[in-house]
């Protein structure tokens, strides 16, 4: 088989999986007659219709369908974004101090109203891709609008980099953890990156948000690129000292590829053989790791 021969049959592989994925997020997660999205599902298919929902789940839920329907142009997909964009900014918006919260009950209600830094990281990146397919301005303007928030409410202005979280005003918390297996550090690698994974987005459809974008990508490089054995450094404490606590293989090789798409929408050829360097040494710290 020839080389255009092989790209046509992985293209035709491809395009039937995507199907395949789409049409069960449709069919067990997805109600567009109700309005609803089910937060939970069994390994039998039971859809857990009392689950609650989370902000990063939806923001996904809300990216997917977006990029699917750029994609596809497929009706049922745009519908299923245009309802995630909606629960999106009607159950997770805080009206009173703002921002979006984290974890919502199946009807809507605020079940945990802190405001999560890598949360709300997702919510710009998938609203960004909304505005892409069709959103609107209105789309654009609550993508900047939650990333002016962020800044104005997360950055931290003495040592510099991103907290990981505050309460519903904006208070600092006493437990800023994802979940109970993670660690309770102030600023995290894993956020950071999808902060600098919004944040490129957002550069493409606002140069207002290209030096926050500079500034996100060199400080990923300087703090957490690459620790004293090579790897990526994973958490630290509030003026930059490095938290003892497991590698992740996953956020790594992820990071190699988001900072060099950061790289490029910033058109600097310096930085990105900078770049190109970091992310082939965490491709190979990944690889060594592996094998």
């Amino acid at each position: 088989m020839n080389p255009s021969d092989w790209r046509d049959r992985l293209r035709r592989e491809f395009e039937a999986e995507l199907q395949v994925v789409a049409r069960w997020w449709l069919e067990h997660v997805i109600d567009l007659e109700r309005g609803s999205i089910v937060g939970e599902v069994s390994g039998a298919g039971r859809a857990g219709t009392s689950a609650p929902l989370n902000l990063v789940y939806v923001a996904r839920l809300l990216w997917f369908f977006s990029a699917l329907s750029r994609h596809t142009g497929e009706s049922a997909h745009r519908a299923a974004a245009d309802l995630c964009h909606a629960r999106l900014q009607g159950d997770f918006s805080d009206s009173q101090h703002g921002g979006l919260f984290w974890q919502v009950a199946a009807d809507g209600q605020p079940l945990e109203r802190k405001k999560q830094t890598y949360g709300l990281a997702f919510a710009v990146y998938a609203l960004v891709e909304y505005r892409r397919t069709g959103g609107g301005e209105e789309a654009l303007h609550q993508a900047t609008g939650l990333a002016r928030l962020i800044e104005d409410r997360l950055f931290d202005r003495q040592q510099g980099g991103f907290f990981e979280a505050r309460d519903r005003a904006w208070r600092p918390l006493a437990d800023v953890r994802l979940g109970p297996t993670d660690v309770d550090a102030d600023k995290t690698l894993n956020t950071h990156l999808h902060l600098l994974e919004a944040w490129t987005g957002l550069a493409g459809l606002d140069v207002a948000a290209v030096p926050r974008l500079r500034d996100l990508l060199q400080l990923y490089l300087a703090r957490f690129l690459p620790g004293p054995d090579g790897t990526a450094i994973g958490f630290y404490t509030r003026d930059w000292q490095p938290l003892p606590a497991g590698h992740s293989p996953g956020h790594a090789i992820e990071a190699s590829w988001l900072i060099c798409e950061a790289a490029v929408v910033l058109d600097d050829p310096d930085l990105q053989a900078t770049v190109h360097g970091a992310a082939v040494g965490l491709a190979e710290s990944v690889l060594a790791g592996a094998v």
